[in-house]
């Protein structure tokens, strides 16, 4: 190639500064085609599965969970198999090191968010300032938002009522919907209303980007995964959902900078009139304290990410979970009246207080039953930071990335594994929230997830005025979900409809506060 290049340049005209650019685009190439080639090369002495007909890349990314059972299913009880993924190859481990992959310290979460997520690129700073090192995140929900459940809860109240009376409406008529928007902005509006409190929490404009931000970011990594790493750096910037993903941004900023000054200016003037500016609790607040406590500089574009990265774990947990909730409903009836008595005892009798949130027991086992007929097979994505010998003495080398088996339908720990079973947990005394190597839902260990404790309440909160006020079923043309997969992971389908009709509830939810 470099004597193509020459033998085009006149002698007359070669000038040091033509060779040296040549060069220099010569060993990037050369660089980043090494690069691609030894990531993408697997992993020596370790089964590649692939299903018939596929290469092992399309076999991961359109058809995950069978290439998983398939690795199962056709290597020996505890061998490690490799899948090929979009960013290059991983080991996939059996369950049983769950535990072990858990709390090492030197299998890193970030580094593989990094890697999948695509981070590096503009637009999606708002998962990229979760894995850069910083703390503030997860110490912001530990020490701020989890402590301020019990304040938090009567907003979520409110807003679940409203929210719900302006999305479902009050039609005592059978009405189809494509139940993913609709959630989405329920949910929507519930976080926003903890993140960022009134009035931005029912602006319109800032709802919107909340939850294109969290469709985009998903789908411009996966989009970005599909593409060769050489052009990456190029392609991106025309990517459409990648465009959309940058303009989000840009948006937020608008409105949470202008927030800010807004929240800034009216400090100001209560300080000059000798008076002290109330505290406020919601995330803007709580991450701007817990910055200054830890002496970390925060500037208001950080603050804007931070914001989305809150918001993305939010919207997308909890409308995940709420849509897969209804339909686990619409497929087992007989357990509808049983929640509902539930709610009406427990929220009927003390209000919405912490304690009648906890009490909700057939609730917990119901959403963690949910959960686990809802997850891929595969969890806890890490990246070797160093070489790591386990425990039976398996050694994983520095850089290697490495996935675990989850046992959600494992017979041993669940009998009749593939029957819905609502009081699945009731009996085994486990609330929705409970990690475990068993149930890998919200994570293990070290990078368990520290905002279930806002989801579950958010959830439970929000499935009791929707279980009371409405009743609900299939839509007869579309009939059950067909999830959509994305990498080994099932994702409700935006398509799917459920119906609903109005019904009147037994206590007054918007009330029961005290």
């Amino acid at each position: 190639m470099a004597v193509l290049l020459l033998d085009n340049i006149s002698s007359d005209h070669i000038s040091l500064h033509a060779l040296i650019a040549v060069a220099l685009l010569l060993t990037y190439i050369a660089f980043k085609t090494y690069n691609i080639y030894t990531k993408n090369r697997p992993y020596p002495d370790v089964p590649l599965v692939a299903l018939p007909g596929k290469t092992p890349k399309d076999s991961w990314i359109k058809y995950g969970n069978e290439t998983i059972k398939l690795g199962l299913e056709t290597t020996a009880d505890n061998q490690p198999f490799q899948i090929m993924t979009g960013t290059g190859p991983k080991i996939v481990l059996r369950n049983r090191y769950a535990d072990e992959v858990a709390r090492h310290k030197d299998l890193s979460f970030s580094e593989n968010i990094r890697v999948d997520l695509m981070v590096h690129y503009p637009g999606f700073e708002g998962i990229a300032v979760g894995v850069s090192g910083s703390t503030l995140t997860r110490d912001t929900i530990n020490r701020k938002l989890t402590q301020s459940l019990g304040l938090v809860t009567e907003d979520l109240v409110e807003e679940a009522t409203d929210s719900i009376h302006d999305i479902f409406g009050e039609s005592s008529e059978w009405r189809s919907t494509k139940i993913k928007a609709d959630i989405q902005q329920m949910v929507s509006r519930l976080s926003s209303r903890v993140f960022l409190g009134k009035p931005l929490c029912r602006n319109q404009r800032w709802l919107d980007i909340a939850k294109d931000y969290t469709v985009h970011i998903f789908n411009a990594a996966r989009d970005l995964r599909a593409i060769s790493s050489l052009v990456r750096p190029v392609k991106h910037w025309f990517v459409p959902n990648c465009r959309a993903l940058r303009k989000d941004v840009k948006d937020a900023k608008a409105l949470i900078s202008g927030e800010v000054a807004r929240r800034e200016a009216a400090a100001r003037a209560l300080l000059a009139q000798g008076k002290k500016p109330p505290k406020k609790a919601d995330a803007i607040a709580w991450f701007v304290e817990t910055a200054q406590e830890s002496g970390e500089n925060l500037s208001v574009d950080d603050l804007v990410y931070y914001q989305l990265g809150l918001t993305i774990a939010a919207i997308h947990t909890t409308t995940e979970a709420t849509c897969q909730a209804l339909q686990h409903l619409c497929e087992n009836p007989q357990y509808i009246q049983p929640l509902r008595d539930e709610i009406i005892q427990k929220v009927g009798e003390h209000g919405w207080a912490k304690t009648s949130l906890y009490q909700l027991r057939l609730m917990d086992s119901f959403l963690k039953e949910s959960q686990r007929h809802s997850r891929g097979l595969s969890s806890l994505q890490r990246v070797a930071t160093s070489d790591i010998v386990l425990s039976d003495s398996y050694t994983i080398k520095r850089g290697t990335r490495i996935a675990l088996v989850s046992s959600f339908m494992d017979e041993k720990n669940y009998p009749d594994p593939f029957r819905f079973d609502a009081h699945r947990f009731l009996e085994k005394r486990e609330q929705y929230v409970t990690v475990s190597a068993q149930h890998l839902g919200f994570g293990l260990g070290l990078h368990a997830c520290p905002g279930r404790f806002f989801v579950a309440n958010e959830l439970k909160i929000a499935l009791a005025h929707l279980l009371l006020k409405y009743d609900w079923s299939f839509d007869p043309e579309k009939g059950r979900n067909q999830a959509i997969e994305m990498e080994g992971q099932p994702m409700w389908n935006p398509e799917s409809k459920l119906r609903y009709k109005r019904r009147k509830e037994e206590i007054d939810l918007s009330l029961v506060t005290q």
